[in-house]
């Protein structure tokens, strides 16, 4: 007669089989113990925890995966210096039944798609092993329709976790009526620009782009002069470049409208002339972006859910403007930057108050991550504080800054002071200022 194995020799049977790379735990699984044992916990049976080759299983349940188990290459048995790409797709549609990989090299190749396992609802995971260079990869459904956008950059002994998209070509903008702010007294309309992956992959959290004069942004309808910064266009261009230099990540942007009382919120200081006697009003207005937008904004539940979809952190938060709202930008980055790690300070009115955001900068004691200044120098009733603005940027240089590094300094031959020059300026701007995230 044949005797059945229970618990102990299972166990160790089991471990064997991981170790030496044989297919017999599914046999081993399909044996009982004798004369109807109960089940026994591994753990307990063994005395203790369970070995290292066992526990870098992770989560997977050792009972419902036994081939995955025995089997040293499978993507779910991760060991010290493996390389692990892993994608986050939880998108339940029919017509997309599993996800695969290519790439450039150590096992992957961008003519044949490798099939991920599917670890979890939404997630698929690949390890790639003996490498030793960067590997840029990218995902598809079905081996079919790749991810869109750039490609994907692991480094050796990463594991690298990516939510992309693969159906939505555009992002979506929208406005939410009358935010209200108890600090300043007034309520104002709110931009959003969602990017293509934001409905798609439900998952994906993105870093914040805060901009000032909201309704310039997106539409026409609203902008001053019905000519708008394209801040859309320009994002859904650079988040699905296929060229790296020309890439933008996906950022949610979230665009406070002005008041009639834009001139005293966009000013850090209180200016002596007349026609600014409403003035001085920057550092309320900053309080506003930090205590109250930043918080409803973080929360939002309707009309669209941002709750749980924001990177909070300061380096992966931007916040620009230009002109007025490029002086209060760089205000911030004196007084926030613990809130805005990257600041974009376009056309800015360097002259407010004697120079007073030169002094301002030259005297803080706190500096943002990035910075990013530009002006046109299209001269006349038109142009921008250029000379001024040069100045600035040369006071970013003596605080340590460093041009391509750090700091971008721009100034556009025959640049007016309008939409039209800050859209034109834009993607190179957010390539710099969003790089890295």
């Amino acid at each position: 007669m044949v005797r059945r194995m229970c618990g102990r020799e299972r166990i160790w049977l089991l471990r064997a089989c991981v170790r030496i790379g044989l297919g017999l735990v599914a046999s081993i699984g399909a044996s009982g113990c004798a004369s109807g044992g109960s089940s026994v916990d591994a753990a307990d049976e063994m005395g203790g925890p369970p070995t290292p080759d066992l526990a870098t299983a992770g989560a997977v349940d050792l009972a419902a995966s036994p081939a995955d188990l025995a089997d040293a290459d499978s993507d779910v048995n991760i060991l010290p210096g493996d390389t692990v790409l892993r994608v986050h797709y939880p998108r339940n549609d029919a017509r997309y039944s599993k996800v695969s990989v290519r790439g450039d090299g150590f096992g992957l190749s961008w003519t044949t798609g490798r099939a991920m396992t599917k670890v979890s609802d939404g997630l698929f995971q690949a390890k790639v092993r003996g490498v030793t260079a960067a590997i840029e990869w990218k995902p598809l459904l079905d081996d079919t329709t790749w991810s869109r956008g750039r490609n994907f950059v692991v480094q050796p002994g990463q594991t690298l976790d990516v939510y992309p998209h693969f159906v939505t070509a555009k992002g979506r903008y929208l406005r939410i009526d009358a935010v209200r702010s108890a600090l300043l007294g007034n309520s104002r309309g709110v931009w959003l620009y969602l990017p293509p992956s934001f409905d798609e992959n439900p998952e994906a959290r993105y870093p914040v782009l805060y901009m000032h004069d909201g309704q310039n942004l997106f539409d026409p309808r609203y902008a001053f002069g019905g000519r708008t910064w394209q801040v859309s266009q320009t994002l859904d261009a650079g988040i699905d470049a296929l060229d790296a230099a020309d890439g933008l990540p996906e950022v949610v942007v979230i665009g406070p409208e002005n008041t009639d009382r834009r001139v005293y919120e966009y000013t850090p200081s209180k200016s002596s002339e007349p026609l600014y006697r409403d003035s001085g009003g920057g550092d309320l207005y900053l309080r506003f972006l930090v205590e109250e937008l930043l918080p409803q904004m973080t929360n939002l539940e309707a009309p669209v859910k941002l709750k749980g979809r924001l990177l909070s952190d300061a380096s992966k938060t931007t916040l620009a403007g230009s002109s007025l709202g490029g002086l209060i930008t760089a205000y911030a980055g004196v007084k926030k930057p613990d809130v805005f790690g990257r600041v974009g300070i376009f056309s800015p009115s360097t002259w407010w108050d004697n120079l007073f955001i030169i002094s301002a900068v030259t005297a803080s004691t706190t500096k943002p991550m990035r910075v990013y200044v530009d002006s046109g120098n299209a001269g006349g009733g038109s142009g921008d504080d250029w000379r001024n603005t040069a100045s600035l940027a040369q006071t970013y240089r003596d605080l340590g800054f460093r041009d391509g590094v750090n700091l971008q300094y721009v100034l556009e031959p025959g640049g007016a002071h309008n939409e039209d020059a800050w859209a034109r300026r834009l993607p190179a701007a957010l390539r710099f200022l969003l790089a890295g995230l």
